[in-house]
Parts: structure tokens; C-alpha cells; sequence
């Protein structure tokens, strides 16, 4: 994967992946993290517990190049977005 990475960069392209792959030299440019929200499309489908990673989210936000997406239905589930942007202090400009 890292080959292909570096590959995509010698082109000039962007790159997204869900998680780290190999070391910094092996990462994708971005990493797209898309938490589930409690009320969102899923309506609580799965326990917080498994939506909430808190070490996982932590460590993808320490990288710098995490893009926070989030999937809402409805305008309340807005208010759970900012608990997000609140607990992790996740940077604006990437949600």
C-alpha cells in the first residue's frame, strides 16, 4: 500500500484512507473519519461504546490530517456534531 501511496503523490494526487497504514512516509495525505452519530441515519444502531473511540479519535486527530465527516439527518443532529468538535477539539476547518 505504501508504494501505492507514494505512487499517487508522485502524481500530485490527493490521498484518503480510513487508518494508518506503515509509517508517516507510508501515510495518506488525509484520513477520512466518519464517527456514527446516536440520532443520525442509523438511529442508534450501535452503543456508544462501539461509535465512540475516544484513544482512536485521539490518535487520528494527533496526526494533523484527519477530515472529520459526519452524516446528519435532521438539525438536531448538529448538536451532537459539536459534542465531537467539543470533547476531541476537533479543528473546525476539518469537519
Amino acid at each position: 500500500m505504501g508504494q501505492l501511496l507514494r505512487g499517487c503523490r508522485e502524481r500530485g494526487w490527493r490521498t484518503l484512507a480510513p487508518r494508518r497504514l506503515g509509517g508517516p512516509d507510508c501515510w495518506p495525505d488525509d484520513f477520512n473519519v466518519s464517527p456514527k452519530l446516536a440520532t443520525g441515519i442509523n438511529r442508534g444502531a450501535d452503543p456508544a461504546s462501539k461509535r465512540i473511540r475516544p484513544k482512536a479519535s485521539a490518535e487520528l486527530l494527533a496526526t494533523g490530517r484527519a477530515v472529520w465527516k459526519f452524516v446528519a439527518a435532521d438539525v438536531d443532529d448538529l448538536d451532537e456534531i459539536d459534542w465531537w468538535i467539543e470533547r476531541f477539539g476537533l479543528p473546525i476547518d476539518n469537519v
